[in-house]
C-alpha cells in the first residue's frame, strides 16, 4: 500500500529547520530525503514550495527540477541491477590519489571528485548502462589505451584515470580556492555548502566532455524530425531550448538534447547549430 503524502506544511517546516541548522551531514541528508520525495511527487512539491521563503523556495525548486530531469535520462533499473560494496579505506584512497598526482601531475582532488561521482569511491560496482566498468567507470576501449591491470582494482583504476586525464589535457598542479570568485551566494552559508558540489561538478563536466564513456552521445543530430505543439504532448514544466526566426519556431526538449548535445537544423532557411 502506498504511503500517503505528508502534509505540505509539515514538509515545509522540516525544510526551513534543516536549512537554518548548522552545516552538517545530518542537515544535508534531511534536505536530500525531502527533495527526493518532492521530485517523485510534483503535486506535493508545488504545494510545499509555495509555503517556503522565496530564496529557499528557489533553491529547493532548482534541486527538485534538476533531479527530475536527470531521472528522465535513463530508464529506472531494478535494485537487483546494483552491486554495492565497501569502499577502500579513506587513507588508502588518499595515498593512491597522491601517487597518481606524483606520476601525472593531475590534482588529487580532481581524481577524488571523479571517483566519487563515478562510483561513490568504488561502492557502486555494477557495469553502467553504457558499458563503463570499475570505480572510475572506464569504457573498455579507453581502458585498453590508458589502463594497466584490472579495471575493477581501485588502485589501478585511479592511476589509469590520471594517465587519461593528463593525456586529455587536465592542468597539472594542485586545485586551490579562488577567493575572488564571482560565484553568487544564494543564501547565507551557501558558499561553504556548495564548495564540494562545485568541485565535483567541475570535475564531472571536465571528464565527461572527454571520456569515451559518453562518446556515443557526442555526435550531431542531422535533419531532426518535429511534431506540432499539440502532438508533442509536452508537459507544462518541460524544459526546452527555443529558436524563432520569422514565422518559424522550434522547441528542443532538454531531455533529448541531454543525450545528443549537438543538433544541426535549418530554421526559416537559416542554418543553426543547437547545443546543450
Amino acid at each position: 500500500m502506498q504511503t500517503p503524502p505528508p502534509p505540505p506544511s509539515k514538509v515545509a517546516q522540516q525544510l526551513v529547520r534543516a536549512n537554518a541548522a548548522p552545516v552538517s551531514v545530518a542537515a544535508a541528508y534531511a534536505v536530500q530525503k525531502i527533495e527526493l520525495r518532492l521530485s517523485d511527487d510534483p503535486v506535493l512539491a508545488a504545494r510545499v514550495v509555495r509555503l517556503l521563503p522565496p530564496r529557499l523556495a528557489r533553491d529547493i525548486l532548482d534541486d527538485v527540477l534538476a533531479h527530475r530531469e536527470l531521472a528522465r535520462l535513463t530508464p529506472a533499473r531494478p535494485l537487483s541491477a546494483f552491486r554495492p560494496g565497501p569502499a577502500a579505506p579513506a587513507a588508502r584512497l588518499r595515498r593512491w590519489y597522491a601517487e597518481a598526482q606524483r606520476h601525472s601531475g593531475v590534482p588529487w582532488q580532481l581524481l577524488a571528485a571523479v571517483n566519487f561521482v563515478e562510483s561513490d569511491f568504488g561502492r557502486m560496482r555494477e557495469t553502467s548502462v553504457a558499458g563503463a566498468q570499475g570505480p572510475m567507470q572506464f569504457m573498455p576501449s579507453t581502458w585498453a589505451s590508458y589502463g594497466q591491470g584490472d579495471v575493477h582494482d581501485p588502485h589501478a583504476a585511479i592511476l589509469g584515470a590520471a594517465r587519461f586525464l593528463r593525456a586529455a589535457g587536465a592542468p597539472p598542479g594542485r586545485l586551490t580556492g579562488n577567493h575572488s570568485s564571482p560565484l553568487p551566494e544564494r543564501r547565507s552559508g551557501m558558499r561553504s555548502r556548495c564548495a564540494p558540489a562545485v568541485l565535483l561538478f567541475v570535475a564531472f563536466s571536465a571528464v565527461m566532455s572527454r571520456l569515451n564513456y559518453f562518446e556515443w552521445m557526442f555526435h550531431p543530430v542531422e535533419s531532426p524530425q518535429f511534431e506540432t505543439e499539440t502532438a508533442s504532448h509536452l508537459d507544462n514544466g518541460e524544459m526546452i531550448l527555443a529558436v524563432r526566426y520569422g514565422a518559424d519556431a522550434r522547441a528542443y526538449p532538454i531531455r533529448e538534447m541531454a543525450y545528443h548535445h549537438i543538433l544541426n537544423d535549418v530554421v526559416e532557411s537559416i542554418p543553426v547549430a543547437v547545443t546543450y
